[in-house]
């Protein structure tokens, strides 16, 4: 469970660090509409990310499979209809850039995707330097 919390720290602390990045980025190129729709967009990817981890760390309290699959589907409808609301909002609110509440809201994902390929290199290169060791040994 350690190894759980420092993964879910780690992507609030990326999160963090990749929408100062694009806001740096915004505030630069664009006008108040992008920075408001980007910190929108953000809070919500955060609060998505937050109801995730709340349904995860509740599910060993449930004894039936079933219960926990519809306590999963329950949270998934919600964090869904959160995101609705929130692009309708985007839409209906003229002081927000959509395309960058789209991207706030995307900071979660942005964020697993990055992770995934990083851990993807890290395996293939930890697999390159295995066959190397391998290939050493029996030519000797």
């Amino acid at each position: 469970m350690e190894e759980y919390h420092k993964a879910k720290k780690n992507i609030y602390l990326q999160m963090m660090v990749l929408y100062a990045l694009l806001a740096v980025g915004a505030l630069r190129l664009f006008d108040e509409k992008v920075i408001l729709g980007l910190s929108f967009g953000t809070v919500v990817a955060y609060l998505n990310f937050y109801l995730i981890t709340y349904r995860i760390e509740r599910l060993d309290q449930f004894q039936e499979e079933r219960k926990a699959v519809h306590y999963v589907l329950l949270g998934t409808g919600m964090r869904l209809l959160l995101i609705i609301v929130a692009l309708w909002f985007a839409i209906r609110d003229p002081r927000m850039e959509f395309a960058a509440v789209v991207l706030g809201v995307l900071t979660f994902q942005i964020i697993v995707f990055f992770q995934m390929i990083v851990a993807i290199g890290q395996r293939g290169l930890q697999e390159r330097q295995n066959s190397v060791v391998v290939k050493q040994r029996g030519g000797e």
